[in-house]
């Protein structure tokens, strides 16, 4: 018999990623930040705030956890499913029960 594992990669963000636009400026690139001035740097932090303040507030524990439970509960349903693993990143380690799997 043959060992088969599947991936399952839900949307826990529901449609909703940040915009690829903000993510050097959520995220830089060290290089192209010891070169931006005190102001463009200022500039960064408030389109950061801006953005993904509320996006965070939107994808909250309260709002993630629930999706996360509803995806292991239903592979967990499948009889073909034997075992979950589960590798949380980011802000979704923090809602990422493992012994839960």
């Amino acid at each position: 018999m043959l060992n088969t594992h599947y991936q399952d990669i839900p949307d826990f963000l529901e449609g909703d990623p940040i915009p690829e636009s903000m993510l050097n400026t959520i995220v830089p690139n060290l290089r192209e930040q010891a070169r931006k001035s005190v102001l463009e740097k200022a500039e960064d932090g408030i389109a950061t705030a801006a953005t993904f303040g509320p996006w965070m507030i939107k994808h909250r524990e309260a709002v993630a956890k629930p999706v996360m439970e509803g995806f292991i509960k239903s592979t967990r349903a499948d009889p073909e499913v034997g075992k979950i693993a589960a590798i949380g990143f980011c802000s979704s380690r923090l809602h990422l029960n493992i012994e839960k799997c």
